[in-house]
């Protein structure tokens, strides 16, 4: 399979190439919500998430406290 193969086979027929750096980050951005998943899943206490939608400051708090525990430091250690 060819990397062009490989793209069309990922997003379909009719692909730009200006298009692969914004595939490619939303790629990384779905694997680090996957890597954060699993340390909720596996490890994390059990968080409060309520019904109410939480403010993107919120969510990034929570994100910086997740990948602190993934990368096993101190989310307040400067």
């Amino acid at each position: 399979m060819t990397p062009t193969e490989f793209v069309t086979h990922l997003f379909g027929e009719g692909w730009h190439k200006r298009q692969l750096p914004l595939f490619a980050d939303m790629l990384k951005r779905f694997n680090e919500d996957a890597q954060r998943y699993y340390v909720v899943r596996d490890f994390a206490k059990k968080l409060e998430l309520g019904d109410n939608p939480v403010s993107k400051e919120e969510s990034r708090i929570r994100d910086d406290m997740i990948d602190a525990r993934r990368y096993d430091h101190d989310p307040d250690e400067n």
